[in-house]
């Protein structure tokens, strides 16, 4: 696959295979740092029922959302919120996700001028130990604010 150019900040970006999103066994995404609020998604995939479960964090506070009922998540600030999507907006959230193209996103995205900002990561697992792995800081991918936009849109929250 050629590389592709992001179509607003002009900037190319990795090529990779393509995964159909809708066979993601699950979908885990952080942003945040160590001094500020961070905020956590993690969706299964897999689970018929699709739920997104969101979490902010305060002064870089890990959670474990594959595991709500763990121990570290019942930290008085932390915030836990499940938001259950039906058929259709998991469709349209789908939808949505592919039309960014992460799989096509270069692995790293890292200013090193910048210290101790803002760092990111999505992980997209997919059957038979396939997956998509994107990670950053201080410097986004093509198509970040609209990612951040479509996290926004069905958690509710403002994150990144």
């Amino acid at each position: 696959m050629s590389k592709k150019k992001c179509p607003d900040c002009r900037e190319d970006f990795g090529s990779g295979d393509l995964f159909p999103l809708f066979e993601m066994n699950s979908l885990e995404f952080f942003v945040g740092g160590y001094l500020g609020t961070s905020h956590f998604i993690y969706i299964d995939g897999k689970r018929k029922n699709k739920v997104i479960r969101y979490a902010k964090t305060p002064g870089g506070m890990y959670v474990d959302l594959k595991h709500p009922k763990n121990e570290i998540n019942l930290h008085p600030d932390i915030v836990l919120k499940e938001i259950p999507l039906t058929s259709e907006q998991w469709l349209a959230f789908i939808e949505e996700l592919t039309s960014l193209e992460v799989a096509c996103w270069k692995e790293k995205y890292y200013d090193n001028d910048i210290c101790d900002g803002t760092q990111w990561k999505i992980v997209i697992k997919f059957p038979h130990s396939n997956k998509i792995s994107k990670c950053g800081s201080n410097e986004y991918p093509p198509y970040w604010n609209k990612f951040i936009k479509i996290m926004k849109k069905y958690i509710d929250k403002n994150i990144g």
